[in-house]
């Protein structure tokens, strides 16, 4: 179950979440609002979550559905515009800015036997429905996911990066601002 909560009206709104991932597949949600209709909006996208499993699939591993609360219905849009592959892997990291969703994704491969990874994001544009990639600064789109955040700051998208060593921890920071 997802929970929209109007405080200004003090309504709570319950909605359904149907098939959440389970075993290999996952499920991440994204709540805005769009800026033009007003309408607020669930994105919920259904992946594979471990890279090892993603070989293993032949079919494309990513369903998108799309909740608005005037339908009340979650729709799977006809056109997606996924502009990724089935090597990404999302996290927990979503934020929503200036109508945008966003998250925090790696993207992995192998190739000649070699493996390599890369954090990105991924933004979807809540009016036109479009989803698009943000690279990062190489210093940060090469370091280990687990030592990234993204968070949301005076109205900038932000990632932090966690650095140095035991003895003197270092926070990086990466923001965009205006959409650059």
């Amino acid at each position: 179950m997802a929970f929209i909560w109007n405080l200004s009206i003090r309504k709570v709104v319950a909605i359904a979440v149907p098939n959440v991932g389970c075993g290999m597949y996952e499920t991440v949600l994204c709540f805005g609002v769009c800026c033009e209709t007003i309408e607020p909006k669930i994105v919920k996208v259904t992946h594979i979550k471990r890279f090892c499993d993603m070989e293993s699939i032949s079919c494309i591993p990513w369903q998108v559905e799309i909740f608005t609360l005037s339908t009340g219905a979650w729709i799977t849009p006809y056109i997606i515009n996924l502009p990724f592959n089935k090597s990404i892997e999302f996290n927990y990291f979503t934020v929503t800015v200036d109508g945008f969703m966003y998250w925090l994704v790696i993207e992995r491969n192998t190739m000649g036997g070699v493996f390599s990874s890369c954090n990105l994001i991924i933004s979807f544009d809540i009016t036109s429905e479009e989803f698009r990639e943000v690279n990062l600064p190489d210093s940060i789109a090469h370091q280990f996911y687990i030592n990234l955040s993204m968070s949301k700051r005076n109205e900038s998208l932000v990632v932090l990066e966690f650095g140095g060593d035991p003895n003197q921890l270092v926070y990086y920071v990466w923001m965009m601002e205006d959409g650059v």
